[in-house]
């Protein structure tokens, strides 16, 4: 079922993303996590929340001070970057959230046909 349904897929893509994200972050390899962590926010917002989880990571050697901080900025950019991107489809290029597609006009606009393939 996590596989056949595309929103099922965003659960799934957002969980395991994010677990690669971890992974390659406890074994220091900074730039396959922040690709992991990109690739998890987008499937799914939630993911917001690994990427303020990584810092408390537990990494298999010692993380010195630059490291941290470097892998700090590293994650902002990541989070900023899709966070400008996210709120750029929704203002400005006609994203619809699920809340707002029922009653839309623009959703009705759309022809029944286009509509049921959707679903």
């Amino acid at each position: 079922m996590l596989l056949s349904w595309p929103s099922n897929f965003q659960d799934l893509g957002a969980i395991f993303f994010g677990a690669i994200a971890i992974h390659e972050s406890a074994h220091r390899r900074l730039v396959p996590s922040m690709i992991a962590l990109l690739a998890a926010l987008t499937c799914k917002e939630i993911a917001v929340t690994t990427a303020l989880l990584l810092p408390f990571v537990p990494a298999r050697t010692p993380r010195s001070g630059a490291s941290a901080r470097a892998g700090a900025s590293r994650r902002a950019i990541v989070v900023g970057a899709w966070d400008a991107t996210y709120s750029y489809a929704i203002r400005f290029a006609g994203v619809l959230m699920p809340r707002d597609a029922p009653g839309s006009e623009r959703t009705f606009s759309v022809p029944w046909l286009v509509r049921y393939v959707w679903c």
